[in-house]
């Protein structure tokens, strides 16, 4: 968890997360998301669910996917 610094949920406690790079798997995503976002290299990525979320007043549809994973080691 860390406070989110983008544009969706700024200032708001999130879970590391993004954008998939084109043709990038939820496990190479997820793992690089959070190396970028915390400094932390991860294993054993598996996806745990989805959500499909709707945000009307923004115009917004997001598929969210989570994803689980194992904590190896930290590059700070």
């Amino acid at each position: 968890m860390g406070l989110s610094k983008g544009s969706h949920g700024a200032g708001t406690w999130a879970l590391p997360g993004g954008h998939l790079d084109f043709g990038e798997s939820f496990e190479i995503c997820a793992a690089r998301e959070v190396l970028e976002e915390t400094g932390l290299t991860v294993s054993d990525t598996r996806f745990l669910t989805a959500t499909n979320d709707l945000m009307e007043a923004e115009g917004k549809h997001y598929v969210t996917i989570f994803m689980g994973c194992k904590i190896e080691a930290s590059t700070r």
